[in-house]
């Protein structure tokens, strides 16, 4: 079943791809995947809150850290390459 919290991510990883010069230019690409890490970041961070309160799963809560933790390997990835 994906929860609320999944479907963002994923709408957020489409949202990474679909920026503009993601597979053409590095710049673009690098940038592309600073702004996705800060958008898991804040997820994630909101996710916490609301698992403290009850509103969410320890399930959501793990898999928002997942999410931030591999938008920022794909983040070091990238740079590595440069």
């Amino acid at each position: 079943m994906l929860t609320r919290k999944r479907i963002h991510v994923l709408l957020n990883v489409r949202w990474l791809h679909a920026e503009p010069g993601w597979t053409s230019d590095a710049k673009n690409k690098m940038t592309a995947l600073e702004s996705h890490l800060q958008r898991m970041k804040e997820l994630q961070l909101r996710t916490e809150k609301m698992y403290k309160s009850g509103l969410v799963s320890l399930l959501d809560a793990t898999a928002t850290e997942f999410y931030r933790a591999e938008a920022e390997l794909w983040l070091a990835r990238e740079q590595s390459k440069h």
